[in-house]
Parts: C-alpha cells; sequence; structure tokens
C-alpha cells in the first residue's frame, strides 16, 4: 500500500501560517522571504540546512546585496521573526 501524498514544503508553510491566524501581508512576506532563503541555498529543502544556513544567509543580504540601511533593517527584523517561526 502506497504511503499518504505529503504536501509540498510551500503549502504546509501556508497552513501552519494560516494556523496561527497571521495577516496574509506576513503569509506573503514570509513564503518571499523562504523562497529567497531556499533559492540561496540552490533549491535544497530547509530540513537538510543547519543554523550555518540561516547566519550564512543573514549575512548575505546587507554585505553583498549594499542594501540600504531601512532595507537592512526591515530585513532583520523579518528575518527575525522568520528564523523563530522556522
Amino acid at each position: 500500500m502506497k504511503e499518504p501524498h505529503k504536501p509540498r514544503f510551500m503549502t504546509q508553510v501556508r497552513a501552519i501560517i494560516r494556523t496561527l491566524n497571521y495577516s496574509l501581508y506576513t503569509e506573503r512576506n514570509y513564503v518571499y522571504w523562504i523562497k529567497q532563503f531556499i533559492h540561496y541555498h540552490q533549491l535544497r529543502h530547509p530540513i537538510e540546512m543547519s543554523d550555518n544556513a540561516v547566519n550564512s544567509f543573514l549575512t548575505y543580504l546587507p554585505v553583498i546585496l549594499k542594501a540600504s540601511v531601512k532595507y537592512n533593517h526591515s530585513f532583520l527584523v523579518n528575518g527575525f521573526s522568520l528564523c523563530l517561526f522556522f
């Protein structure tokens, strides 16, 4: 007998966010940053990654992209919230 199909990762993320009653804006924001994180790590599944992968990604954006101070602050706040969510 086949195992039941497990939902895709992003579908699970959206379901958890909706269960927590986060706003649609927060859901879109988290989904965007999770996709950026996954693409930064060559499409590896987040379950395969360690804390170092998160640190690497958080360091990459402001240093490599030379983003503005306002963007960095916004990213750090959202990035920290997202890390707690993960």
